[in-house]
């Protein structure tokens, strides 16, 4: 059995590691590197505090690399806040909702609901491809919706994406959605055998 990697091991690309590693060694604690990010304190250095701040510090230093995968694409609208477009750890991809915005940053807020639901799919879709999954690989998706009376609607959209076998899915009706859309999407999903990422 291989030793579990230390803190050297994970290699962000913006620097985060060795501000990570400056902070572990003035806490005097050893990172182990297993999937809980446990650490250790080495000499005398006790335990307390400053452990559950270094596996926050040692988490965001490992940014896409081992347990979670950042996924981006400019085939769908960028995230405007503190979000990513995806996180992905081995095979399961999870999207954060999407809007009808295109990529190109027009909103369809004044669109019927069957071309918002178009669009919102549409960007679920290339967040998807951009993980090395699809909608065929869909295990669950989310529809929030303004007014639970357009549903049939929305289905009948909806329905056009998917084959006789779709995945499981929950429509739930929300007071607002952002951009004062109608209709907002995510999705869960599982990457196809062999097409998880390292």
């Amino acid at each position: 059995m291989s030793p579990a990697p230390t803190v050297a091991a994970f290699r962000p690309d913006d620097g985060r590691l060795a501000a990570a590693e400056a902070t572990l060694s003035e806490l005097g604690l050893n990172p182990l590197g297993d999937p809980m990010l446990a650490v250790e304190p080495t000499g005398s250095t006790p335990m307390a505090a400053g452990t559950e701040r270094a596996r926050r510090v040692l988490y965001r230093a490992r940014g896409h690399s081992g347990m979670r995968e950042i996924v981006s694409t400019d085939r769908a609208p960028a995230a405007v806040g503190a979000y990513s477009q995806a996180t992905a750890t081995g095979e399961l991809v999870f999207t954060a909702g999407q809007i009808p915005l295109t990529s190109a940053g027009d909103l369809l807020d004044d669109a019927d609901i069957d071309v918002q639901t178009d669009q919102a799919l549409e960007n679920v879709a290339a967040v998807l491809e951009a993980a090395d999954a699809s909608l065929a690989d869909a295990l669950k998706l989310t529809v929030y919706m303004t007014d639970i009376d357009q549903f049939e609607e929305m289905d009948a959209a909806y329905e056009t994406f998917f084959d006789e076998e779709p995945p499981a899915r929950s429509a739930v009706q929300v007071a607002d959605l952002p951009r004062s859309v109608d209709v907002e999407i995510e999705a869960v999903a599982v990457r196809p055998s062999g097409n998880e990422r390292a």
